[in-house]
């Protein structure tokens, strides 16, 4: 996670700084190039050694569930930052899903009544955002108009298949699943293990509302899986064996949100 961090620093430090883009993407020959940069709008998002700032969103996830039992307060808060300031829209997503999950339950009605009446007025002037110059703001108001291609990739399918499809597993897949729902983590796993796929997931959702691991995997199921296959089923399996959880204990965290 350390060497991670220091990747993403180091990135960001040089940009910055010297106006250098480092990408491994664009050194290493037949590796695909990186989309850090948006020359044309002068936006610049750093993803560490990965190729786009959603596979270090991923990675760092899946890394922060193998180091979970002992990860330092410092790292895991510096680990959040990074992943916020990669700009990546999952990222953002991720930190705000998983504080609101660990905070107490005055913190998220705060959240709620603060943030209900922004997403109103972004929604109802997505027309405006559209032409804005934040790539940000600009891709929340294609995503709420439906437009998003990223989304449509992640969440639709676009090759129907048969229904049998649904419940037989085909093996371990990293070609074909995203015929069912897209390309994410659900897909996957439903398309690679078929019915077991099924019960993955309930246990995946049972687990998720005691345990904060389980729903730290959980939202890495609504993402790209492909960017983590190193590490993907690592993790799953590392969570099926570790001996039984019998609280939310937050082992960096000496107190909630």
């Amino acid at each position: 996670i350390n060497l991670h961090i220091y990747a993403f620093l180091f990135q960001i430090l040089t940009y910055y700084t010297f106006s250098i883009h480092v990408s491994l993407g664009d050194i290493i020959p037949g590796l695909d190039t990186s989309r850090n940069l948006n020359a044309d709008i002068g936006f610049y998002r750093p993803s560490g050694f990965f190729l786009e700032p959603n596979s270090y969103v991923m990675n760092s996830a899946f890394l922060l569930l193998l180091a979970w039992d002992y990860i330092s307060k410092k790292t895991f808060i510096t680990l959040l930052i990074t992943i916020l300031l990669s700009k990546s829209l999952f990222g953002f997503l991720f930190v705000i899903m998983l504080c609101l999950y660990l905070a107490k339950l005055r913190t998220r009605i705060w959240f709620m009544i603060f943030t209900i009446p922004i997403a109103i007025g972004i929604a109802s002037n997505a027309g405006i955002w559209m032409d804005s110059n934040i790539i940000t703001l600009r891709r929340l108001a294609y995503i709420l108009d439906g437009k998003d291609a990223s989304i449509q990739a992640r969440l639709v399918s676009h090759n129907p298949v048969s229904i049998y499809h649904y419940f037989i597993p085909h093996g371990i897949d990293f070609t074909n699943y995203n015929n069912l729902f897209g390309i994410n983590g659900i897909s996957m796993i439903v398309y690679s293990f078929g019915i077991f796929g099924w019960i993955i997931i309930g246990t995946v959702l049972f687990k998720s509302i005691k345990h904060a691991k389980w729903f730290i995997f959980l939202i890495t199921l609504l993402s790209y899986p492909y960017v983590a296959y190193s590490i993907f089923y690592i993790v799953l399996a590392d969570l099926l064996v570790r001996p039984k959880e019998t609280s939310n204990y937050i082992p960096c965290l000496e107190y909630r949100l």
